[in-house]
């Protein structure tokens, strides 16, 4: 295993030094390109100028007499004339940026792998109760490294599970499988007693909503920040701050509220908390959280553990969480180590057990005495 772990970290680092070549080769080209391309239209552009004085200086073109006038004009024309060409080379680099831009989103578009797919349940078969069950799941980004070995996990409807472990693990993945991220794994993934490669990826992004550590938001008011699709009137908005307990923060700032490009104007906590209730709109019936407290203030951290139960009532709920005073009522813990299950109950359960998630718990806990 060491002997193959070295393998792939020569053959990572042989790709990285050629595309870090190839790269630089292109640089250097692009630099050489413009280096030339600007020199040579500043000498044609003096050529012409002082070609024309030396037409002016004989007083005569053929028939045509140039006036001082008429000098100063054709000098202005030639600077115009020539400046649009200049503006090429500057504009060069920004154009083949834009294509390769483009066709990586072409490339995105036209791969039928991450195409719409069509609903494949008959009649009768959408799913109707929401437990979510894994059963014996293995994936791999490279496979040669699996991330996931032989998962599997049953969470009824309208409970939690947390899942906590080691960076890298395998945790991020899992709800990237059932988000369908990656269609590319072993093993069978069911909400309800429906196989998810049976449900739409549309039908399936309603069933379930995501909230993600690093929230994204736009340049706006909060409103558009919440309501994103515009689908909710203000008076709904406002019941569910309210429903979240949230009034005192968000409704503070009012849905006109005026939000910079990434959220300026928000602290951290705050954007957390817009996307707690950019969920709760939706109504999901499965819920997921990933890392939604890693980035926050102890006093923010505070309302979100008051906020998360009641984001998650009556839904499936997957909470992935670093800071375990988050997880602490969850029905179900699981405790990852190197892509499998290696503890799974409730907090008290896997404390008095003393293993992998009492080492973290110890762990956490002095950091926060720290």
């Amino acid at each position: 295993n060491v002997v193959q772990l070295y393998d792939i970290k020569d053959k990572a680092k042989e790709r990285f030094n050629e595309a870090n070549r190839k790269h630089y080769e292109a640089n250097e080209r692009s630099v050489l390109y413009y280096s030339v391309f600007f020199p040579v239209i500043e000498i044609i552009t003096a050529i012409t100028i002082a070609l024309l004085f030396v037409a002016a200086s004989f007083g005569k073109l053929g028939d045509f007499t140039f006036s001082v006038g008429e000098v100063t004009a054709f000098i202005m024309l030639v600077n115009q004339f020539y400046r649009p060409i200049r503006t090429i080379a500057d504009r060069f680099n920004t154009i083949q940026m834009g294509m390769v831009s483009g066709n990586r989103i072409f490339n995105l578009i036209e791969n039928e792998e991450f195409q719409e797919n069509k609903s494949l349940i008959k009649e009768g078969e959408h799913p109707n109760e929401f437990n979510i069950s894994f059963k014996n799941i293995r994936f791999a980004y490279n496979p040669d490294t699996p991330v996931l070995r032989d998962v599997s996990f049953e969470l009824e409807m309208g409970k939690t599970m947390a899942i906590v472990g080691e960076t890298g693990a395998g945790k991020s993945t899992i709800i990237n499988l059932i988000s369908k991220l990656y269609p590319q794994y072993e093993g069978k993934i069911f909400i309800g007693n429906v196989d998810i490669e049976k449900i739409a990826l549309s039908d399936l992004r309603k069933l379930a909503a995501v909230v993600i550590q690093d929230v994204f938001i736009f340049s706006g008011t909060l409103r558009d920040n919440i309501d994103i699709a515009g689908e909710f009137k203000d008076s709904e908005i406002e019941k569910a701050i309210r429903d979240l307990g949230l009034e005192n923060i968000l409704m503070k700032k009012g849905l006109d509220y005026k939000v910079g490009e990434r959220g300026s104007g928000l602290s951290l906590g705050e954007k957390q908390l817009v996307s707690f209730v950019r969920a709760l709109l939706q109504n999901p019936p499965i819920l997921i959280l990933d890392e939604a407290t890693s980035s926050i203030d102890p006093a923010t951290e505070e309302i979100i553990q008051e906020t998360i139960p009641k984001l998650t009532k009556n839904r499936t709920s997957i909470v992935i969480a670093h800071r375990l005073s988050t997880i602490k009522n969850a029905d179900q813990i699981l405790f990852m180590s190197k892509g499998e299950i290696s503890e799974r109950g409730t907090h008290q359960e896997l404390l008095e057990r003393k293993e992998g998630y009492f080492k973290l718990y110890r762990a956490y806990e002095e950091q926060l005495e720290v």
